[in-house]
Order: C-alpha cells, then sequence, then structure tokens
C-alpha cells in the first residue's frame, strides 16, 4: 500500500461511467445474460476492440441463445475467425450453451441482480466454477459487473500491472508464459484490489472500470484518436449489442 499512486481525473470518471452504461446488460433476463457471457468469452486473452467487433457480428448471425450456438457451432467458429484461438473460443462457447441449459445458475444471477443483489460474491463462484463452462473467476466477475453487481472485479492483466505497481506480489498474465490467474491467487488478488478500491472511496468494480478507462486513454493517445470519435464509436456498437 505504500507504493500506491492513482490519479483519478473527471475525465477518468465520466469515461468510466460511459463503459459501465456500455456494458450493461439490459434487460437483466437470462436471454441477456447468455449474450453477456458470450462477449465475456470472446475478450479473454483478446483486444477489446476485436472482440467486440467478433461479438457485434455473431450477434447480428442470430447466435444470441444457447440453442442457436449448439445448432450450428461449424458456421459459429467461421465468425471467430478474425479472434485468438477461433477453435478454442467455439469450443468455450458450446460448452457454455451446453451448461447454460442444464444449471439453474442462470436464473439464480437473473433473480438476485433484479431483487437486491445481495449474492454476488456467492453467484460468482457457481459461474467460475461451472463445469466447462468457459468462465474462469475473472470473465464470472465481469458478467456480474454487467448486471450491476459491485462486490466483485475482474482482475485482468490491467489491474494485476497496476497491483505489481502498488507493491503486490503477483504474476501478470501474458497468456503465453503465464497463464489466467488460479482461484487461490485470483481470489487473493480482488481481496487486495477491493482494499485498495475501498481505501479510495470506490467499490471493487467501480475501480476497475476507473483503471480501465485510463487504459483505454492511455492507447487512444498513443494512437492519436479524439474522444469524439471513440465515444460515438462505442455508442453504436452498444446500439448492435444490446438492441
Amino acid at each position: 500500500m505504500s507504493k500506491l499512486e492513482v490519479n483519478i481525473t473527471e475525465a477518468d470518471l465520466r469515461r468510466a461511467e460511459l463503459i459501465r452504461i456500455i456494458e450493461q446488460i439490459r434487460p437483466i433476463d437470462e436471454e441477456g445474460l447468455f449474450r453477456g457471457a458470450v462477449l465475456c468469452v470472446l475478450v479473454g486473452a483478446e483486444r477489446y476492440e476485436t472482440a467486440r467487433n467478433v461479438y457485434s457480428q455473431v450477434m447480428e448471425a442470430g447466435f444470441r441463445t444457447p440453442e442457436a450456438v449448439l445448432a450450428d457451432p461449424v458456421e459459429l467458429k467461421a465468425y471467430l475467425g478474425k479472434s485468438r484461438w477461433p477453435g478454442r473460443r467455439m469450443q468455450r462457447l458450446t460448452g457454455l450453451s451446453r451448461w447454460w441449459q442444464d444449471s439453474p445458475v442462470p436464473a439464480a444471477v437473473v433473480a438476485d441482480a433484479t431483487n437486491g443483489k445481495d449474492k454476488g460474491v456467492e453467484l460468482r463462484a457457481e459461474v467460475a466454477e461451472g463445469e466447462r463452462n468457459g468462465l474462469g473467476y475473472k470473465s464470472a466477475s465481469l458478467l456480474l459487473t454487467m448486471v450491476g453487481y459491485d462486490s466483485v472485479a475482474p482482475i485482468d492483466r490491467h489491474m494485476c500491472r497496476e497491483m505489481v505497481k502498488w507493491g503486490f506480489p503477483i504474476k501478470i498474465p501474458d497468456d503465453v508464459k503465464v497463464g489466467a490467474l488460479q482461484r487461490r491467487d485470483y481470489l487473493q488478488a480482488e481481496e487486495w484490489f477491493s482494499e485498495i478500491a475501498s481505501s479510495l472511496g470506490y467499490t471493487p468494480a467501480h475501480l476497475h472500470r476507473i483503471l480501465w478507462a485510463k487504459t483505454q486513454a492511455a492507447i487512444e493517445e498513443n494512437l492519436g484518436a479524439g474522444d469524439g470519435n471513440r465515444t460515438r464509436d462505442l455508442v453504436i456498437t452498444n446500439d448492435v449489442l444490446y438492441h
């Protein structure tokens, strides 16, 4: 904690709120939750913009339900060609769809998300530990934040880099030599991250969005992209994804 340095600006807060609005699932029902889960599978170890573009194509092609995914996984794979490891992602999406059809957990998430959000940590674990559903703790955490849970946070490589800067002993996933954090390490990292968020006056999910917003701002600055273009592109994408 002695190395903790977070310069949060009004612009960061505005961007974080935009991210919250864009990524929120609406309406909160099982079909909407499934679409969010598909996005969570696609963003893993992938450039964010690439994942969202692929996601838009997958949704427009009609793969919006578990039944649609399982009906023609070969056609689905054709839409995954621009992703890294399309075959692996297809397997994860078919695994997700089978689990979704048989598990009571998606309905439980919808019920709790629309009635108090009291079981976020418990439900996150049930999603993350679902058999062959393609969602680990990071993806399950992202999914729950998309339906409004603030008590969990997706600890991705960007968050790990920040925590290393703050002095925490975390290995940064690179998808080559260092894989995703395992359950024990993930929960420890999330506990530290939650303590940081609390000390700064934010929830874990909110701090994640703020730091992610700062990361995106830095990328845009390097690419020479203006805020106006970025905002406009995201809003258009939102229309495609959720309406």
